[in-house]
């Protein structure tokens, strides 16, 4: 059984290969992003199997036998699709614009007097494609199973092309897709399809955004209120700077004793003091990296409304009793550990003053894709 599915491309989508140059879209890309729809929505519903054999007939595994997966992807590529490869000055991401703080890994360090670029940070990306022209990609579905469970995965493939992304930052705006043409389930059909839908909360932010663009400009502004401290006299006048002040004191004080508030949106966090030329490094205890449970999503709408969403996954926060490692002296290997609090996030999931429940009944009702 076989489907074929056509993609837009909304925000530069910074996908590749072996080498970061080049822009590629892969199918192991958009399989792995399929699977990790699939765990955080608890995998059917009406299956009496478990998540972990649901999973493994669909995309195999090697756990209790080897199994080969029934799902097989094809990626084809519009040949007019445009990429291109630069880093963040030569997207016009500069430090203190809304995109720039969205792209900082992408900053090119230079030398300080010749200004030369000595760790070039750019990276190849494909640009927003003119829906008017095509689309951008078309995702091939080949399935070897019942017919029960392909319509199933119609609903998982319906769910990524409207919450999902692909590549480089695609928790942080990029990367961002959407079915060109009507879209095969609606998404409050799709999410009924799963056992545990409230994994995910939908939140719209309350700006009026005309294009892809402007969302991005939007939620970066509202993450960056939340999350930054800022430098004096430009301290963050945003509701978040009560909790950065909390983080940016233990990390100058290197005192373990209160909770820090910044690691359940992500780690690793570099924390650079101008005044004692000192860098702290932020990790987890007991990891290195933490995921945002937090993702920001420019989301057009069926009826080509443009909406600002934020996505809050519920079940992949913080645990309870991890803390947090802040290294000063990496060198020496000197650091401390710290209790992590969940007031930060859950004040951004509860901003009423700025976030409204996304309206699902905006979609329209969809039509069959070939």
């Amino acid at each position: 059984m076989t489907r074929i599915y056509h993609f837009d491309i909304l925000t530069n989508l910074f996908a590749s290969g072996a080498n970061p140059k080049k822009a590629e879209i892969r199918s192991s890309a958009i399989l792995g992003e399929l699977r990790w729809w699939f765990r955080v929505l608890g995998g059917f519903s009406g299956d009496e199997h478990s998540l972990a054999v649901q999973e493994k007939e669909l995309f195999g595994g090697v756990h209790d036998g080897t199994a080969k997966s029934k799902l097989t992807l094809r990626v084809e590529v519009n040949p007019r699709l445009r990429s291109l490869c630069k880093d963040a000055d030569a997207l016009e991401a500069g430090q203190n614009t809304p995109l720039g703080y969205l792209l900082f890994p992408l900053r090119s360090k230079k030398d300080r007097e010749t200004r030369r670029i000595t760790e070039d940070h750019s990276r190849g990306f494909f640009l927003p494609n003119d829906p008017a022209l095509g689309d951008a990609f078309s995702l091939h579905v080949m399935w070897n199973g019942n017919e029960k469970t392909f319509s199933k995965i119609d609903a998982l493939v319906s769910v990524w092309g409207q919450l999902g992304a692909l590549g480089f930052r695609s928790r942080r705006c990029m990367g961002a897709v959407a079915f060109h043409g009507a879209v095969p389930c609606s998404l409050d059909e799709a999410l009924k399809v799963f056992r545990n839908p409230s994994a995910v909360t939908l939140k719209q932010l309350d700006r009026p955004c005309a294009n892809a663009a402007a969302c991005t400009s939007a939620l970066s502004d509202w993450l960056k209120g939340w999350r930054s401290h800022g430098r004096t006299p430009n301290l963050n006048d945003g509701p978040g700077f009560q909790f950065a002040k909390i983080d940016h004191d233990v990390g100058l004080q290197r005192n373990g004793d209160g909770a820090v508030m910044r690691p359940p949106l992500g780690l690793p966090i570099i924390q650079k003091y101008s005044s004692s030329s000192t860098t702290n490094e932020w990790t987890g205890a007991d990891c290195e990296r933490f995921a945002s449970p937090v993702i920001l999503r420019p989301m057009r709408m069926q009826k080509g409304e443009w909406v600002p969403l934020v996505i809050v996954v519920n079940n992949r926060m913080w645990p309870e009793g991890r803390k947090a490692r802040i290294t000063y002296d990496k060198k020496n290997h000197r650091f401390f550990d710290c209790p992590v609090s969940h007031e930060l996030i859950d004040a951004m999931r509860n901003d009423r003053g700025n976030l409204a429940p996304l309206d699902l009944a905006s979609h329209v009702q969809p039509t069959s894709q070939s």
